[in-house]
């Protein structure tokens, strides 16, 4: 398991560090208020141009990679019973 979860996280860092600096600004207003509507808002952009932004990044591939990863590790920790 922990071959997986070094191989989930250097994919995601692969990925991550393609990431345009506008991708990574989608990516922070995304995070910060939790829809692309007020994201786009924020970054004064259309919702369109935030979601094509979080698309392009893999965003939400990364979220879900990150949540098997978070479960994965939850399972090392507790003790073999």
């Amino acid at each position: 398991m922990e071959k997986t979860a070094n191989i989930i996280s250097a994919l995601v860092d692969t990925i991550q560090g393609e990431w345009s600096e506008k991708q990574w600004e989608a990516a922070r207003a995304y995070l910060d208020h939790h829809s692309t509507t007020a994201a786009a808002l924020s970054l004064h952009v259309s919702r369109q141009a935030v979601d094509q932004r979080l698309r392009l990044a893999h965003y939400h591939d990364i979220g879900e990679a990150l949540e098997g990863l978070s479960s994965l590790l939850a399972g090392m920790a507790q003790p073999a019973g």
